[in-house]
């Protein structure tokens, strides 16, 4: 699949664990996706946390890795710099149950995606991640087919967007916003 520098998301990885096996990717949305073999390690190390250790709960983070490959040269925006990067956002849960040979259910959600936009991204994440985890595969897919009806991402712009029967509302950042906020050097006198 050529991956267009204007989808809002590249890719949803579930990835479970397995006493026997370790982390692997059970499935992917959209089907098409691939990964690298290097991709594919660094995501099933990342989805799960450093520290898990008895806790029972959801846990959300991010991570960035770099891509295997290079791509074409997007517009001179906030993001460009970040091309060549995949932006991981995490939804982890782990519950005990008896019935798991470790004693744990643990999977991650994995929302893939080639923006640094962490707020939002981890908001998404929250939104669609527990409904998969209640509902199944279906909460993805809805979810992807909300992403393909949002307009292209454009620096500056304001968006009010459905997902899974909300409204998002939130503005991408331009290249005058990140001037604005940039710290003013001190000079002393």
């Amino acid at each position: 699949m050529s991956e267009n520098p204007q989808h809002w998301v590249a890719a949803v990885a579930i990835v479970n664990f397995d006493l026997e096996l370790g982390q692997s990717i059970e499935h992917v949305e959209p089907a098409s996706f691939s990964f690298t073999e290097q991709e594919r390690l660094n995501i099933c190390y990342l989805a799960f946390p450093d520290s898990n250790s008895g806790c029972s709960g959801d846990t959300c983070y991010h991570f960035r890795i770099r891509k295997e490959y290079n791509v074409s040269k997007e517009r001179d925006d906030v993001t460009s710099r970040d091309s060549h990067f995949y932006y991981g956002y995490v939804f982890f849960r782990q519950t005990k149950g008896e019935q798991f040979k470790r004693g744990y259910f643990q999977k991650s959600f994995v929302l893939l995606t080639r923006k640094p936009y962490i707020n939002l991204y981890s908001n998404i994440v929250q939104i669609i991640a527990p409904q998969f985890f209640e509902s199944g595969r279906v909460a993805i897919e809805v979810g992807m087919h909300n992403f393909t009806c949002w307009e292209p991402i454009f620096p500056g712009k304001s968006y009010q967007v459905p997902l899974l029967g909300q409204v998002l509302s939130f503005q991408i950042p331009s290249v005058k916003d990140k001037i604005q906020n940039k710290p003013k050097d001190s000079q002393a006198t």
